[in-house]
């Protein structure tokens, strides 16, 4: 698995919106 830390946290950070947890702050 080579996947990036952008990748991770771009889908964390989604995955955290869609359930509506306010963790993406940029």
């Amino acid at each position: 698995m080579r996947y990036t830390r952008r990748f991770w946290y771009g889908v964390q950070c989604a995955l955290l919106v869609l359930w509506g947890t306010p963790y993406c702050r940029r």
